[in-house]
């Protein structure tokens, strides 16, 4: 095995990938179906011919520059690991810090009472429900809470402390992530794709929250129902500048071009959410939305600016704002 290894990497390096031995370590044990301890402890056996077969297979993709994550199926993203396919981009680091912004505001300790800003959505959703006017993807009963066998049933409306909305949802990173900080939040997510869309629905089966978001298909805020309001907004829309776009690391030629840039300057999704976000959040609502180089577009007078914030590399990453 280790010379299998020792070789693997080098391939892996002189075709430019970052981190060539975490990714054969990686797709070996996927390969192979075990744990990373069992790869040190296998580490002077032979490893079966199938296995080797597959895990070249998957070396072969690595070196063409395909995302580990397409090749593995899976990512790891903020506490949970999520299924990604190449109809979604791949969750990154950096947009944990979206998620760190919408703790700072609404510390998940308001989920144990309920927020003075949080109403139900009962009476705006009633009229809706069933309805496909908007998408494939109807709006359902889609509370819950968890019953003393640690199970998860259904939450009234009424009893839903923080509604939330996730614009361009994709694997549904950021909502699953927000549902599960927060157990009594209602979440909508949001995706222009429906192929992305079925991806987010099965991170949410898969991860234990389906029962609280609801996935809506259509462009930005023209998704979400009529009349609603939500206390949180998020937003990791596409913000890659065409301009950019020719200097991106060989891995994003994978990943939906949709998902990544406006075609344009960076700004023009962003400066969308910014302008009409008064219309779907409740008063002293958040919106969070995370950008890039591109930087973000002006303030409008409907919102304030609370904070711009950083990843650990001190590079702009986003900024957060507040319905005035």
């Amino acid at each position: 095995m280790r010379l299998l290894l020792q070789e693997s990497i080098h391939q892996l390096d002189q075709a430019g990938v970052d981190a060539p031995r975490k990714d054969v370590e990686l797709m070996l044990m996927s390969a192979w179906g075990v744990s990373q301890t069992d790869l040190i402890i296998k580490a002077h056996d032979d490893v079966p011919e199938a296995v080797v077969e597959k895990f070249n297979s998957m070396l072969e993709r690595r070196i063409n520059r395909e995302p580990l994550a397409y090749i593995l199926g899976v990512k790891a993203f903020w506490k949970d690991e999520f299924v990604v396919t190449p109809d979604v981009l791949v969750p990154r680091p950096e947009t944990e810090h979206l998620i760190e912004m919408v703790l700072k505001y609404l510390p998940p300790d308001l989920s144990s009472s309920r927020h003075p800003r949080a109403v139900s959505l009962a009476s705006q959703f009633t009229s809706k429900r069933g309805s496909s006017e908007k998408s494939g993807y109807p709006i359902k009963d889609l509370g819950q809470k968890v019953n003393a066998e640690g199970r998860e049933t259904s939450l009234g409306y009424d009893e839903a402390v923080l509604n939330i909305a996730d614009i361009g949802t994709g694997t549904g990173c950021i909502s699953i992530s927000l549902a599960k900080e927060y157990p009594n939040a209602l979440v909508t997510a949001c995706d222009i794709s429906d192929k992305a869309l079925k991806v987010a629905q099965t991170n949410a089966d898969n991860l234990g929250v389906k029962q609280r978001i609801t996935f809506l298909q259509g462009d930005l805020y023209q998704a979400l129902p009529d009349g609603v309001r939500f206390d949180v907004i998020v937003s990791n829309p596409p913000y890659v500048s065409q301009a950019e776009m020719n200097d991106l690391e060989a891995e994003l030629s994978f990943e939906p071009r949709f998902a990544l840039t406006d075609e344009a300057s960076g700004l023009t999704l962003l400066d969308k959410l910014l302008q009409d976000a008064h219309h779907y959040l409740k008063d002293g609502g958040l919106l969070v939305l995370e950008s890039g180089l591109c930087g973000m577009p002006d303030t409008p007078n409907t919102l304030e600016k609370l904070e711009d914030y950083v990843d650990l590399a001190g590079n702009f990453r986003g900024s957060v704002f507040r319905k005035i």
